[in-house]
């Protein structure tokens, strides 16, 4: 009861709210809806409704409000004024909110760019600026301007606070994470471990800050070395520092331990195979999890993936499924994460040997995949290459899952009429992309190229090509 009183109110004072910035909206307009004066009242006015709009999920009114008002803002001020970066910056938050990542990226560089004219870069609201652009851009997959914009804010906090403090820390740590994103480990590593260094050398050894980073340069140490050698004995030992600081901050008997313990789980596991010990550790993050999980206010996506991943791996493949399922109903369907969480409980079920099912999750996943892909702007290259290649790792799965189960005739059709990829090993050398013509004098008459790809080979610096077919069946 009490919570309905609370919505009633709420929305009665959105309504109020709302008839209030509209008579503020109306006095600036004549009766046949033209407008009257050009006035920073107005400008505000529209802000004002705009903001409100915002709140109330609806981004395309307040994208065309805020316009609006910086169309004004240009009149009474010059499109170089602070008043006109204010605006341009607002409506690049509700363009980002809206989904449109280009004209939010757009829109606030033209910010951005106003800003330096008038304040200049050496202050520190500057890279607190670029921060926001750094996660425009990632979410419009423009990884070389991340990268531009991140070196720049780390250049930025050395000279303004010191190459010892947090600020240039933990700006390296972004910078490695956005390395590691693009494959990139070796830039990734060496950001990495100067803000761990930075860290120790401050005796700061058992802050949350110092925990993330540590652990980022543990995870990239495995995906160098895939635990093995030298880079297996450094990552180890640093999870465990990291249990330890998160066994400190949190206590034992707490979500945000039990998550750090799953990930820990997981990565004993890979490293040391089944025993006693990873068993125990995940009979402790189930515990602990069924206890707490109701607290809403706590992400457990990282913790139930890991599980998942350690119930299979110690054979639980049902409760391994089940976990999944919880994961995905709290992921976003337009992100990786869902596809690859699909992939995951395509795995479970083929360990179960139900490779329908199985086959079903990869189709969805590749679904998910096609609609990201289609959704790609021009300038996101090296997102698009990154979702293909995943894409062609999920056709070799759903083949595999198919020809274990050739009665299934939905599937089997679904293959035959889907997206193939083929490899072509078309000729030797390194720094030679190659063009549509390449490709098309390598296909068969009943294949139709509809987009590719350039690998390179880890082995031997050879250009491999992956071509996305559609099966010609007229031909």
């Amino acid at each position: 009861m009490k919570a309905s009183i609370i919505t009633r109110q709420k929305a009665i004072h959105m309504k109020k709210s709302f008839i209030f910035l509209c008579l503020a909206f109306i006095i600036h307009i004549d009766v046949w809806g033209q407008y009257t004066d050009v006035s920073i009242e107005r400008a505000n006015s529209l802000s004002s409704m705009a903001d409100f709009y915002s709140t109330a999920h609806n981004y395309t009114k307040a994208i065309e409000l805020e316009k609006q008002s910086l169309e004004i803002k240009k009149q009474l001020f010059g499109s170089r004024s602070t008043e006109y970066a204010v605006t341009a910056s607002s409506l690049a938050g509700y363009y980002y909110l809206s989904g449109d990542y280009n004209n939010a990226v757009k829109y606030e560089e033209e910010s951005i760019s106003i800003y330096t004219e008038l304040e200049g870069k050496d202050n520190v609201e500057y890279p607190e600026l670029l921060s926001v652009l750094v996660e425009y851009h990632h979410k419009n997959g423009t990884y070389q301007k991340m990268i531009e914009y991140q070196k720049e804010i780390t250049d930025i906090y050395a000279k303004l606070y010191g190459k010892d403090t947090q600020h240039y820390a933990l700006s390296l740590a972004v910078l490695s994470n956005i390395y590691s994103e693009i494959g990139d480990y070796s830039n990734a590593i060496e950001a990495a471990e100067k803000g761990v260094t930075v860290y120790r050398q401050s005796n700061e050894t058992k802050e949350l800050n110092y925990m993330l980073v540590l652990n980022n340069l543990a995870d990239l140490y495995y995906a160098r070395g895939f635990l093995k050698g030298e880079d297996k004995s450094r990552s180890i030992k640093m999870k465990e520092e990291v249990l330890s600081i998160a066994a400190g901050l949190y206590g034992k008997d707490n979500i945000e331990y039990a998550k750090w313990l799953s990930n820990y789980a997981l990565y004993y596991l890979n490293a040391n195979g089944n025993d006693n010990k990873v068993q125990k550790y995940v009979r402790e993050v189930k515990e602990i999890y069924e206890k707490e999980k109701d607290r809403k206010n706590s992400d457990c996506s990282g913790l139930l993936g890991n599980l998942s991943n350690c119930l299979s791996f110690i054979g639980d493949n049902k409760s391994a499924i089940n976990y999944s399922m919880e994961l995905l109903k709290q992921l976003d369907e337009n992100d990786l994460s869902y596809s690859s969480c699909l992939v995951d409980i395509a795995k479970y079920y083929a360990n179960m040997k139900d490779y329908s099912k199985a086959s079903d999750c990869i189709s969805l996943s590749l679904q998910s995949i096609r609609k990201m892909i289609n959704s790609c702007n021009d300038d996101q290259d090296i997102y698009r290459q990154y979702l293909y290649w995943n894409a062609t790792n999920l056709f070799d799965k759903l083949v595999n899952y198919v020809s274990k189960n050739p009665n299934d005739s939905t599937v089997s059709i679904l293959y035959d009429e889907a997206i193939n990829t083929k490899p072509l090993r078309i000729k030797k050398g390194v720094g030679k992309w190659y063009t549509w013509k390449d490709v098309s004098s390598h296909l068969e008459s009943n294949e139709i190229a509809i987009e590719f790809i350039n690998c390179t080979s880890i082995e031997d610096s050879t250009i491999n090509i992956y071509a996305l077919l559609l099966k010609n069946n007229q031909n």
